[in-house]
């Protein structure tokens, strides 16, 4: 598959900040790759991480997140964080729209964290592909 170039230089690290179900790993990989043609992703598993950064209610996760997405960006320099939530989430029931709530929530969170970098939402769904959300 192509890469697609969307400003970013080849060698060049992205985040991804996923749940750790492994059906939603290769995917968002895959995507983020040939999306903004870098090579590697840093991966910040979690269970569902859009839950616990718009409930803003765990503090401890919250700041473990925070800390890992602060060593992308600063050791690896990081230009992009991706945060994502999936189709038939175990640890978190909600459906596809609350979810999509969540990461809009959580991306804001994320923002006044680290306002000099570009945040995307994604949405895994049912057949594993990515949706821009």
């Amino acid at each position: 598959m192509a890469r697609h170039s969307h400003g970013m230089d080849p060698m060049t690290f992205v985040t991804s900040v996923h749940c750790m179900d492994g059906r939603v790993q290769e995917p968002i990989i895959t995507f983020l790759r040939d999306r903004y043609n870098v090579s590697y992703v840093d991966c910040i598993t979690e269970v569902s991480p859009c839950r616990i950064l718009s409930d803003e209610s765990n503090e401890k996760s919250i700041k473990l997140i925070l800390n890992k997405i602060a060593i992308s960006l600063h050791h690896h320099h990081s230009k992009l964080i991706a945060l994502s939530g999936h189709h038939d989430c175990a640890g978190n029931q909600s459906d596809r729209a609350q979810q999509i709530e969540q990461i809009h929530k959580g991306k804001h969170m994320l923002n006044e964290h680290y306002p000099e970098v570009d945040i995307i939402c994604l949405w895994v769904n049912q057949d594993w592909h990515i949706e821009v959300v």
